[in-house]
């Protein structure tokens, strides 16, 4: 029992954490039109998409893509930077 409490504090601190880190949420804000970012999908995935404006996530998998209207994302975060090349 005393296991199982603490995974769900740890849980949960991961959750504040991780939203701490970067995460936004669609609610507060969106990210700048065509720019790259991870979004969490409502079902339960991270993604990599494009964001077009309006509202809609563009995101590809195995060379298909579709959009996602931002009531379906939960929250996102701008891609890192890309490595420095030498």
């Amino acid at each position: 029992m005393e296991t199982e409490t603490n995974n769900q504090t740890s849980n949960a601190n991961s959750s504040n954490m991780m939203l701490a880190d970067g995460w936004i949420d669609v609610k507060n804000k969106l990210p700048e039109i065509n720019s790259w970012c991870f979004f969490y999908y409502a079902q339960g995935s991270p993604l990599i998409g494009c964001y077009k404006g309006n509202g809609k996530f563009l995101c590809s998998e195995d060379g298909d893509f579709w959009a996602i209207d931002k009531e379906h994302i939960s929250h996102w975060m701008y891609l890192p930077p890309p490595p420095a090349i030498s």
